[in-house]
């Protein structure tokens, strides 16, 4: 059990320890520790040991026999030998004092049920001293601040990581080496490099914490091939995005089953990408769907400029350029910014009368052969209000005076992105200068937009609801389903809109009822196993009162077809007919991540067709609510789409208090479906509704039996 007081200081010394010594070290071969020898000595700013019965002749680094001859107690051990033995040594470690430990050998839980074992044996000793220990089966750790190279990835070779404000958190050693490759060769600027490992004590969350408490530390980049504790994961990016610190995550494995296989269109939509996707943004990380993605956004995160309402100022030296960059803008969240009359002004005075100087501009080849007129506009679209980034898109002249000129112009108050769309080794002198400049350069239009767009979208500085202890994280047990006329019961006593109905046990009774009332209904059928009523034909709209007999008749046929035990413990539900409108699902599902988890979307029978729901963790904010109504079709749907706008306020209304009753009453899964949503003013009601219920009992009131 993690006290999480003293990980967290013992995490401290695993990141920015005052020593460091090596056990295996080496000076033979390629060795893990020959190269943590080699990396570390002459980069790591405190006094640096390495345990060895032999002496090595290695400047800068003192040598004991044993760990127990050390002359010092080291504040971090990097342990690089065989995994028995490393147990051994962190057990050693941990009676001499270190507070922390970097475990490089596999053959721990990666290795079956001895591995698993001795994975356990470590994570107890780890415990008894209060140690915190990076993987095992771990690529190591960098902090380029104070020189603590305590990695072997051959990433470094590709050259020395420049410090600056991006943290990696990596939990594959091989794709986060292969992340800081191309970081470094970006020139963005590294704080820390983390490869989680195993995550035997620490985990993906148990980083986050850390780096939200590091004032140097402004971007976090993440690749994670899966979330172990989803509720500590989200509390720790919301302390970070408190900080005001990005989060970028690529999450690998998307099209892995993660959601409980579930008897309602709720649980069959939560699949494990969309529920991911869903929650990260619901707590302001940016979700990446590729590699590539994650990269770009990185590279633009870095320059620490704010996106604003991504209004974008489109320049380029060609008029086509500006008809693709257009496109492209168009196609994302970001907007073409309107230019004030002031900025249209000043950049005329530096163009050609036949350019085009509304937005997108149109620089034309005249910026380039005098370049004191491309540094105007620039410092024109950045000064204008209205303007929230640019991007500068050039064609083939690639020269490093310009990428001198465009990163003297920069202020740096507002994003700017450049795109060399030519053959990489036309625009390589161009790149590298830009680079040098800390200019984020890409080589592909779509892919500059698409990182601002990424970063644009993410959801900023909200305050959050911290008490979740209310949230379930598994099925509840011996539930049962409960439907129709029982499920729409339930959610009226708890106050919640729903339709006029009553529920039958035999035809005969629900056409006594309707001939009582003169009218038309609609009639369903009613039945625990039958989920989807319409594709047995068991829903009829309209039905008058005269015929709701027959049609109750005609219904127990098709069911009967379908459910052997219908006699027993089917029925029929009469409805009044609902006054038209929008049709919207609201549920609740339960993934293995992040527990209960909340679901809108679009409703009736488009459900399954359009797959387009949106999904947050609960308790969803009202803002989040917001969000996963705009995030889908049904944004639209409430707002303009044939018949003028639905009552929006209502169903939000709705779907807070039915969060809080799903919340408080241990609802593990349920589907509100449809929700008609009427006009403007004048409210929404559930028609049908389907739960799983704890209770093993029925809920009253009790159903008619006529």
């Amino acid at each position: 059990m993690k006290d999480h007081a003293v990980l967290a200081s013992s995490v401290t010394s695993l990141l920015s320890p005052a020593s460091v010594v090596i056990v295996g070290a080496s000076t033979s071969g390629d060795k893990p520790g020959t190269r943590l020898v080699r990396a570390l000595a002459g980069r790591f700013a405190g006094p640096l040991y390495g345990v060895n019965p032999r002496r090595l002749d290695v400047p800068g680094v003192e040598w004991a026999a044993t760990i127990e001859d050390l002359p010092v107690v080291p504040e971090l051990a990097c342990v690089a030998v065989a995994a028995d033995e490393a147990v051994r040594a962190v057990e050693a470690l941990g009676k001499l004092g270190t507070r922390a430990a970097v475990v490089y050998s596999s053959g721990f839980s990666e290795a079956g049920e001895e591995g698993t074992a001795r994975e356990r044996t470590l994570r107890e000793v780890a415990d008894r001293y209060g140690m915190a220990i990076c993987g095992p089966n771990t690529a190591g750790l960098l902090n380029i601040g104070n020189g603590l190279v305590g990695t072997f990835t051959h990433a470094l070779e590709t050259g020395e990581p420049s410090p600056g404000n991006v943290a990696v958190v990596t939990q594959s050693g091989a794709v986060g080496g292969m992340i800081l490759s191309h970081l470094v060769e970006r020139r963005v600027g590294i704080r820390y490099w983390l490869s989680v490992g195993n995550g035997a004590v620490l985990d993906v969350a148990d980083y986050l914490d850390a780096l939200a408490e590091d004032p140097d530390t402004h971007v976090i980049g993440m690749f994670v091939e899966g979330i172990r504790d989803g509720r500590g994961f989200l509390r720790a990016a919301d302390r970070c995005r408190a900080a005001g610190k990005r989060l970028i995550l690529f999450k690998a494995g998307r099209t892995e089953d993660g959601a409980r296989s579930a008897a309602s269109h709720t649980g069959q939509l939560a699949g494990s990408s969309e529920v991911y996707d869903g929650v990260l943004r619901q707590h302001g990380v940016t979700v990446c769907r590729t590699v590539r993605d994650l990269l770009d956004a990185l590279t633009l995160a870095a320059t620490g400029a704010a996106m604003g309402e991504g209004r974008a100022l489109v320049l380029s030296v060609s008029g086509a350029g500006c008809t693709v960059l257009a496109d492209e803008v168009s196609g994302s969240r970001l907007t073409l910014a309107s230019l004030a009359q002031s900025t249209t002004s000043a950049i005329s005075e530096q163009l050609p009368g036949f350019s085009q100087t509304g937005n997108p501009v149109d620089l034309t080849g005249s910026v380039l052969m005098d370049l004191s007129r491309l540094d105007a506009v620039i410092r024109a679209g950045e000064s204008d209000e209205g303007v929230d980034l640019i991007v500068i898109t050039f064609a083939t002249n690639n020269t490093t005076e310009i990428a001198d000129a465009v990163a003297a112009a920069w202020r740096r108050t507002k994003p700017l992105l450049v795109v060399l769309p030519v053959a990489p080794t036309l625009a390589q002198p161009m790149r590298e200068a830009l680079r040098a400049g800390g200019v984020p350069v890409f080589e592909d239009m779509a892919d500059a937009v698409r990182a601002a767009d990424a970063l644009f979208a993410t959801r900023r500085n909200e305050s959050r609801d911290a008490d979740v202890a209310r949230t379930r994280t598994g099925a509840v047990e011996n539930g049962r389903w409960a439907g129709g006329q029982e499920a729409l019961a339930q959610l009226g006593s708890a106050g919640l809109p729903t339709v006029v109905s009553e529920r039958f046990a035999s035809a005969a009774g629900a056409g006594e009822f309707a001939l009582a009332r003169p009218g038309n209904y609609v009639v369903k059928v009613d039945h625990p196993a039958i989920l989807h009523k319409s594709d047995i034909g068991g829903v009829r709209v309209g039905v008058a009162s005269a015929d709701v007999t027959t049609v109750c008749l005609q219904i127990r046929d098709s069911a009967r077809a379908v459910v052997a035990d219908f006699d027993d413990e089917g029925g029929f539900v009469v409805q009044e007919i609902a006054e038209s409108g929008a049709e919207v699902l609201v549920g609740v599902t339960q993934d293995p991540t992040f527990g209960s988890v909340l679901t809108v979307g679009v409703g009736g029978t488009l459900t399954e067709l359009m797959g387009d729901v949106a999904f947050a963790a609960m308790p969803a904010t009202s803002a989040d609510i917001r969000d996963m109504i705009d995030s889908t079709r049904l944004g639209a749907y409430l707002s303009d789409y044939r018949g003028g706008s639905r009552d929006r306020d209502a169903v939000e209304s709705l779907i807070a208090d039915f969060q809080r009753y799903a919340l408080a009453e241990s609802i593990d899964e349920a589907e509100l479906n449809p929700v008609i949503v009427r006009a403007a003013g004048a409210g929404c009601v559930v028609v049908d509704a389907r739960m799983l219920l704890p209770e093993s009992e029925p809920i009253q009131p009790a159903l008619s039996v006529r």
